[in-house]
């Protein structure tokens, strides 16, 4: 909850399915990343309706928010990039492991 900037805890629930079990979410809000660009300036970028799990021990970025907040999504198997509307690489993301489906910052 701490990484919210704002946050409405909602009071229909939407049941998702993720590998080995159901959740809710609960809740959903913005969220400010900071990172520091190709000049070393620091840049703040405001991504809306980011989903709140109860259950969840780690922070998942869904590729559904970011194309909502206007970012332009590219990948092939070993790499997916995400990119500002500038066509500036803002995130690029590699599989955990050999032949994973799960992509790490």
């Amino acid at each position: 909850m701490s990484d919210f900037e704002s946050f409405e805890i909602l009071h229909i629930l939407s049941l998702i399915q993720i590998a080995n079990r159901s959740m809710y979410i609960t809740g959903k809000g913005a969220i400010t990343l900071r990172y520091f660009n190709m000049q070393k300036n620091m840049v703040e970028i405001t991504i809306n309706n980011v989903f709140f799990y109860n259950d969840l021990i780690c922070q998942l970025l869904s590729l559904g928010a970011f194309l909502q907040n206007g970012f332009i999504i590219s990948g092939i198997r070993d790499l997916v990039t995400i990119k500002t509307r500038e066509s500036i690489d803002f995130m690029i993301f590699q599989p955990k492991m050999s032949n994973d489906t799960i992509y790490m910052l």
